[in-house]
């Protein structure tokens, strides 16, 4: 009795699974699929790659604190008066050659944090303007990569950071 019991419920099962297989589903709905794989994550990386600069995310990782760095790498400049005007920066970075990505505000207003690409759409530069007083007429300004491991030496980007002074 047994035995038929077990043979009922695993054909009973096969013809479930075989009539999902053949199961037409409405256009907005999926079927469960299986886990990925190291197979199926290697081929996303490989996808991802060739999306670079087209779906790229700046960092997860905001700076929390004020970086402290040395001289050559820190500068103090007075703002220029339309660097809150986000468009007007926009725009300004596009004839030099730089495309706004995304400009960020920390809640205490202490800093202001751009991404900078390059005009084909490859991450190019993070820079970080922390403001030196509430008035924002002096702020330190930092050069980073977009993935936050390198701090640039400003004196190579003299063109870059004159577009944020007056």
């Amino acid at each position: 009795m047994r035995i038929y019991l077990s043979i009922a419920i695993l054909l009973t099962a096969q013809c479930h699974a075989t009539a999902l297989e053949h199961l037409n589903m409405p256009k907005g709905l999926k079927r469960p699929t299986a886990t990925a794989t190291p197979a199926s994550q290697m081929a996303s990386r490989a996808t991802t790659k060739k999306l670079i600069g087209k779906l790229v995310e700046p960092p997860v990782r905001l700076v929390q604190k004020h970086k402290i760095a040395p001289a050559n790498k820190t500068k103090v400049i007075r703002p220029s008066r339309q660097i809150a005007d986000t468009q007007h920066m926009a725009v300004a970075l596009k004839q030099s050659g730089y495309r706004l990505y995304k400009k960020r505000t920390r809640l205490s207003e202490e800093s202001w944090i751009y991404w900078l690409k390059t005009p084909t759409g490859e991450p190019s530069y993070k820079v970080e303007v922390h403001w030196l007083n509430p008035e924002k007429t002096q702020a330190n300004i930092n050069i980073w990569s977009w993935d936050d491991t390198t701090q640039f030496d400003l004196k190579d980007m003299n063109k870059l950071v004159s577009l944020f002074t007056r």
